[in-house]
């Protein structure tokens, strides 16, 4: 399980690896799922509705905010319904063979030849802890001036138990993986590194991007400051890009 603030880069990481294997790595988001008989669509046997998982290999399934899928939510009778999602889950991490349908074919997934990653910000729990070690921090003598900030101690494994996650789900976690939160400086180096932002984009379009020095400190300064790390710097380059391409689609190189 990947643990830290949203823009540290979890899914980044990810992304970065599932280019080098692409035939091994599924990224999907987690925080629509819902239990069987309930509505909605998306269930747990409809994360592996990927060719991926459909040959007989070991696979790597990345579930993207995990946290909002595992956050206690309640039914109208008072039903914790995310610890039936986890229960559900839970069989699948064990190891089973689940029936998986899609549009084009039908295929039996043999869960014990995946690994599982986790990834999810758990703000409110990482929030929590800053306030209580805030409490004791600042009484009495010799107590610290500093203001303690959420993920500045690790999430442990009680820690997210205490967030709501079911006992028997988090005992199928291998290990957790805090990530600390990016600086400005971090985000300067990364937004036109080999699997930054502005690569991404490059690839999407098919166009060259150069980006001037002010330019690159401002984004880098705009993740830091509003939080929205380097999904934010991407959606941004997009939209530059977007503008450029509109005054001129035939260009195939952009300074931004």
């Amino acid at each position: 399980m990947f643990v830290g603030p949203t823009g540290c880069g979890k899914t980044h990481i990810w992304r970065c690896l599932q280019e080098l294997f692409p035939d091994r790595i599924e990224i999907v988001d987690g925080s629509n799922i819902t239990a069987d008989g309930w509505k909605g669509d998306k269930k747990w046997s409809s994360l592996l509705c990927s060719p991926i998982f459909d040959v007989g290999k070991r696979a790597i399934l990345v579930i993207d905010e995990a946290d909002k899928m595992l956050a206690p939510k309640y039914s109208s009778g008072g039903e914790n319904v995310s610890q039936i999602i986890a229960a559900e889950g839970l069989k699948l991490m064990e190891g089973t063979i689940v029936e998986t349908k899609s549009d084009t074919f039908n295929y039996q997934v043999d869960t014990s030849l995946i690994s599982f990653v986790l990834c999810g910000a758990f703000s409110n729990k990482a929030d929590e802890i800053a306030r209580n070690s805030s409490i004791g921090s600042s009484i009495g003598f010799g107590a610290s001036s500093r203001v303690p900030k959420a993920y500045d101690r690790p999430l442990a494994l009680q820690d997210l138990i205490e967030y709501g996650v079911m006992p028997e789900f988090m005992g199928r976690i291998h290990r957790i993986v805090n990530l600390q939160p990016m600086t400005m400086d971090d985000y300067y180096r990364i937004i036109d590194s080999g699997c930054g932002p502005v690569r991404h984009v490059q690839e999407h379009y098919g166009v060259e991007i150069r980006m001037t020095e002010s330019r690159r400190k401002e984004m880098a300064e705009d993740a830091f400051r509003s939080g929205l790390g380097i999904r934010g710097m991407e959606n941004r380059i997009r939209q530059l890009v977007d503008d450029a391409i509109f005054d001129d689609c035939y260009r195939q190189s952009f300074e931004i």
